[in-house]
């Protein structure tokens, strides 16, 4: 058996026929699967790119509007209004109160829609979209504990001086430079 070719040229011929294709196959399919893989993977990054700006825009486009409409509706006015009468004197809290004036105490529409993929935005946006509704429903939880009967009277003049307070720091002007960065994203 010794230096006896069990195969033989035309075996190893055939071998090869059927080994080199198998191999081009397999390593054919290896690389298309490779590529499938970074296709999908980049297609993914691409879609959560703009799941991250679309969710920027919405909340850009949100708190600019409420900064404009409490401005452009008079409700700031009216409230300072309100607390330079309550301070003087001439407006008895305990018998009248300032009421809502059309303001809505409920979670703005796309803040809510957003909130659970808020995460997207970066951990600093993140923090100060938080801190800037935090500010925002702070203010209108008071004037609606106000409007409701909930605060005491004696309460209301400097309650409504805070908020006011609260809004020219913490809302309105922290608006201005939050709607930048979130247009850039």
């Amino acid at each position: 058996m010794l230096g006896i070719n069990v195969v033989g040229d035309a075996g190893v011929d055939q071998v090869r026929d059927v080994v080199v294709p198998l191999a081009a196959a397999g390593v054919g399919a290896l690389i298309g699967g490779l590529a499938t893989l970074v296709g999908t993977l980049f297609s993914m990054r691409v879609k959560r790119r703009d799941e991250r700006r679309s969710i920027a825009a919405m909340l850009a486009a949100e708190i600019e509007s409420v900064v404009r409409g409490a401005i452009n509706r008079g409700h700031i006015e009216y409230y300072e209004g309100w607390a330079k009468a309550l301070e003087e004197g001439t407006v008895d809290p305990s018998k009248h109160r300032p009421g809502l004036f059309g303001l809505n105490a409920d979670m703005p529409d796309i803040a809510k829609a957003v909130l659970p993929r808020v995460g997207l935005l970066g951990s600093e946006l993140v923090r100060d979209v938080t801190v800037w509704y935090a500010a925002y429903r702070g203010v209108l939880h008071d004037l609606k504990s106000i409007d409701d009967g909930t605060t005491s009277p004696e309460r209301v003049p400097s309650l409504i001086r805070e908020d006011l307070r609260i809004w020219y720091e913490d809302v309105e002007g922290r608006a201005p430079d939050l709607v930048r960065r979130l247009r850039k994203v």
